[in-house]
C-alpha cells in the first residue's frame, strides 16, 4: 500500500500480471507535488493522486498489473474528515467533497513521450486518469474500472498534442473519454481515439465542460459504447 508515487524523466513502472498497487486511503499520503502556484490557488489539492508526473518526458506505466485507488474508502474517509472539522472544504457540495479534493489514480501535467500499455486501473477517489498540457501521448490496451464513487470520469484529456487513444476498455461512472480545455490559448489537437468499448454512467465521449482554448483534429473510429446515457456530448 502507497500514497502518491511521482515519476522522474526516463522512467517506466511495470506491474507484473496479477500484481496490485494499492493506493492508501488516508488523504494525508497525498500531498500534491505541483511546482505552479496558480494550480493550486484555483483547483486546491487538484495535483493530488496516485501516480503523479510533471514536467517529465520518456516516461510510462505497462504491464498487466493492477493500480487500485481504493476510491470509495478513500473518498469517505475524507468526507468524513470534513464533518469532524479535521479537513474542512468551505466549498463543499452537499453529499460529498468535491472532486478536485479527491485524490485521482493519475495525474500527469506538461510531460512529452507518455506511454501507457496494458495495464488495469480501477476505483479512483475521483477522475481515473487525468493529463494537461502533454505531447505525444500513447494509451493503448487499458483497462479502466473507475466506479468506486462519484465524479469517476475515465481518461480526461485537457489541452494536449499527439495522443493517442486506443485499444481500451473503460467502465466509469461518469464521462468515459473527455477533452477539456482547461487553459486560454492552449487547446486539444492530434487526438485520436479509435477501437474502444465504453460503459459510461454519463457521456461515453465528451468535450467540455471546461472548453477555454478549444479542440482541432480530433478523430474518433470504431468506438462501442454500451449502458451509457449519451453517446457524445459537447459543452
Amino acid at each position: 500500500m502507497t500514497g502518491s508515487l511521482q515519476l522522474k524523466s526516463n522512467v517506466t513502472l511495470y506491474l507484473e500480471k496479477e500484481a496490485v498497487l494499492l493506493g492508501s486511503t488516508s488523504p494525508y499520503d497525498y500531498p500534491g507535488f505541483s511546482t505552479e502556484k496558480e494550480l493550486k490557488v484555483n483547483n486546491d489539492h487538484f495535483d493530488q493522486a496516485l501516480i503523479y508526473a510533471e514536467g517529465a518526458e520518456n516516461i510510462g506505466i505497462t504491464g498487466e498489473g493492477c493500480i487500485d485507488g481504493q476510491g470509495r474508502e478513500l473518498a469517505l474517509t475524507i468526507d468524513s474528515l470534513h464533518h469532524t472539522g479535521e479537513l474542512v472544504d468551505k466549498h463543499y457540495n452537499t453529499y460529498r467533497k468535491r472532486p478536485n479534493t479527491r485524490p485521482k489514480l493519475l495525474f500527469m501535467r506538461n510531460c512529452r513521450k507518455v506511454e501507457l500499455r496494458k495495464t488495469n486501473f480501477r476505483s479512483g477517489a475521483a477522475w481515473g486518469l487525468s493529463f494537461s498540457l502533454c505531447t505525444d501521448l500513447t494509451i493503448d490496451s487499458l483497462h479502466v474500472e473507475n466506479r468506486a464513487y462519484w465524479n469517476n470520469d475515465g481518461i480526461d484529456i485537457s489541452d494536449c498534442k499527439e495522443v493517442r487513444i486506443s485499444n481500451c476498455f473503460i467502465n466509469s461512472a461518469d464521462e468515459g473519454i473527455c477533452l477539456k480545455s482547461h487553459n486560454r490559448g492552449a487547446w486539444n489537437d492530434r487526438v485520436s481515439i479509435s477501437n474502444c468499448h465504453i460503459i459510461s454512467s454519463a457521456s461515453a465521449i465528451k468535450f467540455g465542460t471546461e472548453s477555454l482554448g478549444g479542440f482541432k483534429n480530433v478523430t474518433i473510429d470504431k468506438v462501442v459504447r454500451t449502458s451509457t446515457m449519451t453517446c457524445a456530448d459537447q459543452r
